[in-house]
């Protein structure tokens, strides 16, 4: 082999090592998604299509994160082998024109979900907001669960249920409305009632029934006696 050939015959191994290396890492679009096997179909260029290959998750490990890729959100492809597909897996979470970052202020981390359900955080006024859209649901369960604040404020348009054997307020308690109860009352210390009072049953006082008890009879200018039993 003469010097030309074996000139020749390096600058077309570089080429071929160049351009492999080139096909390496490209840019995709998500093509079709496998949630079973976690896995998609990304497409590197008109008609060109990777076979199944895994996408890149924060955390799979014991501690585990679930979030996979939508079909044309843009994509980072990883391809070891080149052109060759075998062993390539994507990075999610590039802003594309089709998807674009749904925020742009600095102090702001948000999370938005197809639905239209949004969790913000605000680090410049500490405020978290969470919008979830009509119709939704938001479940938590666990054996104990405590929240400390200055002041809470909880408002439902239509009702709101406490399903619980027991209920304990410590400190004072003031009602707007109408307040109706369907078991007994029991107080332990003074009752003051600034209007007036209805009783539909029986009244008991000290012992003595109210509604039935009787008075004896005192002179034409004397009282009533004391009421008896």
């Amino acid at each position: 082999m003469t010097l030309e050939e074996i000139i020749l015959s390096l600058a077309q191994r570089v080429e071929k090592l160049e351009r492999a290396n080139a096909q390496k890492i490209v840019w995709g679009t998500v093509a079709e998604v496998d949630f079973e096997e976690a896995k998609a179909r990304v497409e590197i260029s008109p008609g060109v299509r990777t076979p199944l290959i895994p996408w890149i998750s924060a955390r799979a490990g014991a501690n585990i994160s679930w979030n996979p890729p939508e079909i044309g959100e843009q994509v980072l492809v990883f391809l070891p082998n080149g052109a060759e597909f075998s062993g390539g897996v994507f990075l999610t979470g590039i802003y594309s024109k089709h998807f674009p970052a749904p925020e742009s202020k600095k102090d702001v981390s948000a999370m938005v979900f197809a639905d239209g359900a949004r969790i913000d955080y605000d680090t410049a006024t500490h405020t978290l907001k969470a919008v979830l859209p009509s119709e939704s649901a938001a479940e938590l369960t666990a054996d104990n669960v405590s929240a400390t604040c200055k002041t809470a404020t909880v408002k439902a348009d239509e009702s709101i249920t406490l399903d619980t054997p027991e209920t304990s307020l410590t400190g004072n308690a003031s009602i707007a409305g109408n307040l109706t109860v369907a078991g007994n009352v029991s107080v332990g210390v003074n009752v003051a009632v600034g209007g007036n009072a209805t009783i539909t049953g029986i009244l008991t006082l000290a012992g003595i029934v109210m509604n039935t008890h009787v008075h004896g009879i005192g002179s034409n200018t004397a009282p009533t006696t004391p009421p008896m039993a």
